[in-house]
This record gives C-alpha cells, sequence and structure tokens, in this order.
C-alpha cells in the first residue's frame, strides 16, 4: 500500500482533493470519471465507481 499526504482545497461550498495521478492511470480515471467514496468516523476509502455494490451493502437514498 501506498502512503501519500495531500491538502484539500475549497472547491465552491464543498472540499475537493486531488488523487495520485499514479492511482488515477492505473485505475483508468480521467477528469469526469466517477469514484465511491466510503466514510465511517474517521476512515475513508475512495475507489474507482463500480456498477455493481458488494453483497450486503444497500445503495444509498438519491445515488444514481
Amino acid at each position: 500500500m501506498n502512503y501519500k499526504i495531500r491538502r484539500l482545497y475549497a472547491a465552491g461550498k464543498s472540499l475537493g482533493l486531488i488523487v495520485p495521478p499514479d492511482w488515477a492511470r492505473g485505475n483508468q480515471l480521467g477528469p469526469g470519471s466517477e469514484i465511491e467514496l466510503w466514510y465511517d468516523g474517521f476512515e475513508i476509502v475512495v475507489r474507482p465507481r463500480v456498477d455493481e455494490l458488494p453483497e450486503g451493502v444497500p445503495p444509498e437514498e438519491g445515488s444514481a
């Protein structure tokens, strides 16, 4: 597993995060690509968007 430190930046009324380019390339992501954010407490997981959710994970209300 790789370790990177990133700073959050202002993006309108939200905050943004820039992902490492090697991670984006390795997952065939570019501008406009969708990612999934899974978070609980202090931990957050960022991963490429998948069409099917893992077994036992309900879809969130209002998600596309």
